[in-house]
């Protein structure tokens, strides 16, 4: 966790590469949808999915290479005098992403990335030549796959089926589709920091920062604060632990703890100290849940209170005063 002002912008800077990486994608990404074809999506997705999957590819790497190197200087500087090593972390690049043709598809169907919904776990393997932790995203290709047809191509034929025009479903499906696409580059940079830190014995914890304007999701997971070693251990099951069952917020510890959503900009950060200060809105976001949800809410109800202080703060700051004053009235 940024501690020093050095660390706090080498994470600014590391948050502007990502960014910058991401726009870069985006840009290629919207040139490549010309490839599809509204006159015949079926025989035009399977071309456009090879270099939509290709330019995740590259650009999921380099964001991983990104996330590698911070998570490296980041370390040094908030523990330069450590003697444990961190694990070496390299990528397989496998043989490439294979896309088939399938003209009997009609629609794909794939879980819908809700909050809550489990990412698919790591792949994690020890290399014993070199040595070194190996991160390999092929094997969750084809759930990337299934997602591109999902929001691109088949959400276009969705759209002009219930009446849109064919440019308006394409500029719709193109919006959605780039979405889940950026999720996935940035899944290169998110899943090696966390790899690394779970990894790392000098690190206590990691923690989520979000962006500038988080959806009420990150924020409420930002607000949790540091995920210790002791929820690490949690096992890969969404058990909440005794000490905090009453809090949904904790239904979020355990296998795929740091979930994402389609232009999700939240970051891993790694903690070496539990006294350091939280870096980005994650101690504004607590207050908020300490006093607006804490105690007043449970279970779902707290979930959507959440989101309605979040999105509309001033609206729900003000009802909950009119409550409080009718209740001191009676």
């Amino acid at each position: 966790m940024p501690g020093t002002p050095e660390a706090r912008r080498l994470t600014e800077a590391h948050r502007r590469a990502q960014v910058a990486n991401e726009r870069s994608f985006l840009a290629e990404f919207l040139a490549a949808w010309g490839l599809l074809d509204l006159a015949n999506l079926d025989l035009s997705t399977p071309s456009w999915l090879r270099v939509v999957m290709r330019l995740i590819e590259v650009f999921r790497e380099i964001s991983a290479n990104l996330a590698r190197d911070y998570v490296r200087e980041h370390r040094a500087l908030e523990l330069p005098d450590t003697s444990i090593e961190l694990p070496e972390l390299v990528f397989d690049a496998g043989s490439g992403p294979q896309v088939t043709l399938d003209l009997s598809r009609r629609a794909t169907r794939v879980p819908r990335q809700t909050p809550g919904r489990p990412r698919n776990p790591i792949p994690l393997r020890p290399d014993p030549a070199r040595g070194a932790l190996v991160l390999n995203w092929r094997d969750r290709d084809p759930q990337v796959e299934a997602s591109l047809r999902a929001t691109g191509p088949q959400t276009a034929k969705y759209r002009i089926g219930r009446g849109e025009t064919p440019e308006a479903a394409a500029r719709n499906a193109s919006v959605q589709a780039a979405g889940a696409a950026i999720r996935h580059v940035g899944n290169g940079g998110r899943d090696t920091a966390l790899t690394l830190i779970k990894n790392d014995q000098a690190a206590v914890a990691f923690i989520r920062v979000t962006g500038p304007n988080p959806c009420a999701f990150c924020a409420m997971l930002a607000s949790r604060g540091p995920v210790y070693r002791s929820e690490w251990a949690a096992g890969g099951s969404n058990r909440r632990s005794d000490r905090n069952k009453k809090d949904p917020r904790t239904a979020f510890i355990g296998n795929g703890e740091f979930k994402v959503h389609d232009n999700c900009m939240c970051r891993v950060i790694g903690v070496y100290s539990r006294t350091a200060e939280w870096p980005g809105r994650g101690r504004e976001f607590q207050q908020l849940w300490n006093n607006h949800i804490q105690g007043r809410f449970s279970g779902d109800d707290a979930i959507r209170a959440w989101r309605r202080l979040i999105e509309r703060p001033e609206v729900f700051l003000e009802k909950q005063g009119a409550k409080t004053q009718k209740r001191r009235a009676a």
